[in-house]
């Protein structure tokens, strides 16, 4: 069991199963946090787990800022933002290249 801190909860997830990035990157409050959460899962080797993803329906730009915001993170490599952005849920969802 896997346990993190998502909006300020503590949540437990279980290893095997997809880690989610819950955060809007438009606070810096959020921007901090998605940071840490995003250190620590490259730390514990699980970012083949983390997905991007968004329901966004009121701030459409929300989604490119937080893109954008992902993208300018220099800690990862590019085929790791790749995998947050979209190789990881094809991987989870069983879609092919």
């Amino acid at each position: 069991m896997l346990f993190v801190t998502v909006l300020g909860v503590p949540t437990a997830f279980q290893p095997q199963v997809a880690l989610p990035l819950i955060i809007i990157f438009s606070s810096s409050t959020a921007r901090t946090t998605a940071v840490k959460f995003l250190k620590s899962a490259k730390v514990y080797g699980v970012l083949d787990r983390v997905m991007f993803g968004s329901d966004q329906m009121v701030w459409p730009e929300a989604i490119s800022s937080s893109i954008n915001f992902l993208n300018a993170m220099d800690f990862l490599t590019d085929e790791e933002k790749q995998m947050i952005l979209y190789k990881n849920a094809g991987k989870f969802l069983g879609i092919k290249e």
